[in-house]
């Protein structure tokens, strides 16, 4: 086998109904599907709108569902030895490869199961039997994901349940990760590194996530750890206090590497690890944190700048309200544009503008419950400042859930008056693509002495 056109050549196509964006592959994702062939999964995926890059049969038969650079919707919420950034919402999908092995699990009735214990949660009564891999099954998988580390830069090899702990618990013990890892061009990285901070005794290595646990060690304050993953649970263990409904919530509990090994020691309370001052944006890491608040960009300013025109002079507004520069009102604060003679330069425009709308980017950052990029931060902020709505709006609801592709539909539900959908469609392809459409231009409109502004004519600037 090998792989053209991001296509492992010689395995047949088999689309699904979900389809992805661009990525570029680090992470290998290996899973199984609690059903018995492919065309069971394929009508399981469809009707939950998920998938997966690879899926093969027990005998060995692969199919692939999409190129390896267009991400598939497979792992869910999800994290991995992150160095930044974690949060309710976090998820592996965009960045990975999902490999699906037809496989029922603990959930397996027949035969052909073998005992086995999952590191993570080894007393489950439940997890005790697992469907046993047939070989050619393995050589497939095997084969194909050799393939995928050569082309791609992949660094990680993990299985559902390493990247979703206690969420999820695929391929399970029965799959022999050795091979896969043998594969890799060089060790994966570890985790994020931090020490214990426990002075007045030593800090407790649970087997399980959860302080009732049995201790596995215990490590002296000062000691260096790597957390690999942090591990998830039920709503009343959520590290965040709101966390919103989600199919499974983030815990303070992280499986850590203690000797770096890259290998789970057990479970730590992440409240006895030390901050680091780079890091305050991750927000499970440490009791009490929250997500650093986003500020607008300058784009993004430039942008929102280009949907709202300018005035450089004092001007009355549709209702006889003086302003100035972008909506700038006596009620912002200074200076009073009924008492303002003079003319802004257009970067004196854009500084009063910011300060304006401290108060539209606090109203997003507070309903933020997931991390957004410096283009979505932009077009909430935009979108917020133009409809006022941030707080009741679907699509908050949807990016705070993790479904940022929901999200980015629901902005065209506030498309009244007509005239803004062509506003609202430039914020969603912001939000969606990461594409700002003005250009870093903005039209310059002229107001004459007693405040009046022709709006049917004006200048286009480079900002």
């Amino acid at each position: 086998m090998s792989i053209t056109g991001h296509y492992i050549n010689g395995i047949a196509k088999q689309p699904l109904s979900h389809v992805g964006t661009t990525q570029t592959p680090k992470v290998l994702v290996i899973h199984y599907s609690v059903t018995d062939t492919v065309a069971a999964a394929v009508t399981a995926l469809n009707a939950a709108n998920l998938s997966y890059h690879i899926l093969i049969e027990k005998d060995g038969t692969a199919y692939q569902t999409r190129r390896f650079t267009e991400h598939a919707a497979h792992p869910g919420l999800s994290n991995w030895k992150a160095q930044s950034d974690v949060t309710l919402g976090s998820s592996l999908q965009r960045g990975s490869v999902g490999i699906c092995l037809m496989n029922k699990g603990y959930a397996y009735g027949g035969s052909a199961s073998a005992p086995g214990k999952l590191i993570y949660n080894p007393d489950d009564a439940s997890m005790q039997r697992w469907e046993v891999y047939p070989a050619k099954l393995i050589a497939s998988c095997n084969k194909i994901a050799e393939d995928i580390i050569k082309t791609y830069p992949i660094e990680h090899v993990v299985g559902h349940h390493d990247v979703a702990i206690m969420g999820k618990f695929d391929p399970g013990p029965l799959f022999d990760f050795t091979p896969l890892h043998d594969m890799l061009a060089s060790p994966s990285p570890l985790g994020f590194k931090t020490k214990v901070k426990s002075p007045g005794s030593p800090l407790t290595v649970r087997r399980l996530p959860d302080a009732g646990s049995a201790s596995v060690t215990t490590l002296n304050h000062g000691a260096t750890v790597h957390i690999r993953s942090i591990a998830y649970g039920p709503k009343s263990a959520c590290i965040h206090p709101s966390p919103g409904t989600r199919k499974r919530y983030l815990t303070r509990w992280a499986s850590v590497d203690v000797n770096g090994s890259d290998t789970h020691a057990g479970f730590v309370n992440m409240k006895y690890l030390r901050q680091r001052r780079s890091l305050r944006r991750w927000l499970p890491i440490f009791e009490g944190a929250s997500m650093a608040k986003m500020n607008i960009s300058n784009a993004g300013l430039k942008e929102l700048a280009g949907h709202e025109g300018i005035v450089q002079t004092r001007y009355q507004d549709s209702v006889k309200v003086w302003t100035l520069g972008i909506g700038h009102t006596k009620a912002a604060g200074p200076p009073d544009p009924k008492t303002f003679t003079g003319k802004l330069t257009l970067d004196e425009v854009l500084d009063l503008f910011k300060k304006d709308l401290k108060s539209y980017v606090a109203d997003v950052n507070s309903v933020l419950t997931v991390t957004v990029s410096a283009t979505e931060f932009d077009a909430l902020v935009s979108f917020h400042f133009n409809t006022g709505g941030i707080k009741k709006a679907a699509l908050v609801k949807s990016l705070n859930a993790g479904d940022k592709k929901k999200a980015a539909a629901q902005f065209m539900n506030w498309k009244s008056p007509p005239s803004i959908v062509d506003r609202r469609k430039k914020e969603q392809k912001l939000f969606a693509d990461g594409v700002y459409s003005n250009g870093g231009k903005a039209t310059v409109y002229k107001a004459d002495s007693a405040g009046k502004v022709d709006w049917s004519s004006g200048k286009t600037v480079t900002l």
